[in-house]
């Protein structure tokens, strides 16, 4: 391990610190310990946390293993952080392959979507035991018989049919009791759009809540995130109330995930760097909270690698999911918090 990385990671924690000292609010916190575990691999161009996620004892991760047979495929693995011992949940098979794991809250069970790499495959979401037994399907692509045809070209005679099923399934998040699964539906049926959904563990009453593509569950677990057309909604399950505000004026308005226990939203800052916006407040607009200022990682001299992703455990440990062009590195870290907040 060295020195510079040592700086990096402990940086992490306590720039955010740094980043909230104003008069209203500061956030205090001691640097992290780690790494606990890494891992570094040739980049297999999934996006920001949807191939990595950390156990909630933070004992294990689940991720996509290393390219078989090329770099756009890879099998579902979970290792066993202080043994070591991997275990295949999904290996990748004739091109399908698994992406965006969650573990369930209890950690016994890992969730995933298995999708092929055009719109001719199904887009399904299953569930599976984390010793790899156990595997169930719990959504059904319907094939889409009568979808039109659409011409390549001006002078060509040769047509695409577009999407071969009417609805694609994928991003699963448990909620925080595991009684629920937050999903998203992307259906083609009339025009093309995106729903966010929730449906019961074993798949059964999968109801649409609303137009957006799902963000994440609440602290509480009683309300879902979503966003769509430069908004962020916040719903209520039981009651279906909704509190609407724009996002964040920034480059990538997708919000990438939630601090654990707050209703701190991360997004990529214009910078580079993460910054957390406080939706859970009743202001019209988020409230920047402050920002995660680290550094890209340069390894062997050569490539540098930037925070993209993260996944917070129950207890201390924080998965950190980096990224460059040809290269990607997940590390555990123990921090003390994740922060303490005093006004």
């Amino acid at each position: 391990m060295t020195k510079k990385y040592l700086l990096v990671v402990g940086g992490l924690v306590f720039a955010l610190g740094m980043a909230l000292e104003t008069p209203a609010q500061r956030v205090v916190s001691t640097p992290p310990l780690g790494p606990v575990w890494q891992m570094q691999r040739p980049r297999l161009g999934i996006r920001a946390g949807e191939g990595v996620a950390l156990s909630p004892n933070g004992r294990a991760v689940v991720f996509m293993g290393e390219p078989e047979p090329g770099p756009s495929y890879a099998s579902l693995l979970v290792v066993e952080l202080e043994t070591g011992k991997k275990t295949v949940l999904r290996a990748c098979d004739n091109f399908v392959m698994p992406s965006q794991p969650r573990f369930s809250p209890d950690g016994k069970q890992v969730v995933f979507v298995l999708h092929g790499p055009t719109w001719y495959y199904t887009s399904d979401i299953y569930v599976v035991d984390i010793d790899g037994q156990g595997l169930t399907k719990l959504t059904q692509s319907v094939a889409y018989i009568d979808k039109p045809g659409y011409p390549i070209g001006p002078k060509s005679n040769e047509y695409w049919v577009g999407a071969a099923y009417q609805r694609y399934y994928g991003s699963p998040r448990y909620s925080p009791d595991g009684s629920r699964i937050l999903l998203q539906v992307h259906d083609v049926v009339g025009q093309i759009r995106d729903f966010t959904a929730v449906m019961n563990p074993d798949g059964s009453d999968l109801q649409i809540l609303a137009e957006g593509r799902p963000c994440c569950w609440s602290a509480d677990g009683k309300a879902v995130y979503y966003h769509h057309k430069g908004f962020l909604t916040r719903m209520d399950l039981e009651t279906r109330t909704t509190r609407t505000v724009p996002l964040p004026s920034l480059q990538d308005r997708t919000p990438i995930g939630r601090m654990a226990g707050r209703e701190w939203l991360a997004f990529r800052l214009n910078n580079g760097r993460i910054g957390w916006f406080n939706f859970g407040t009743a202001t019209r607009a988020p409230e920047f909270i402050g920002e995660w200022s680290v550094p890209p990682v340069r390894m062997g001299g050569q490539e540098e690698l930037a925070l993209k992703g993260f996944d917070w455990s129950r207890s201390s440990e924080v998965l950190l999911w980096y990224q460059g062009e040809g290269t990607e590195r997940f590390e555990v870290v123990r921090i003390f918090g994740p922060a303490s907040l005093s006004r």
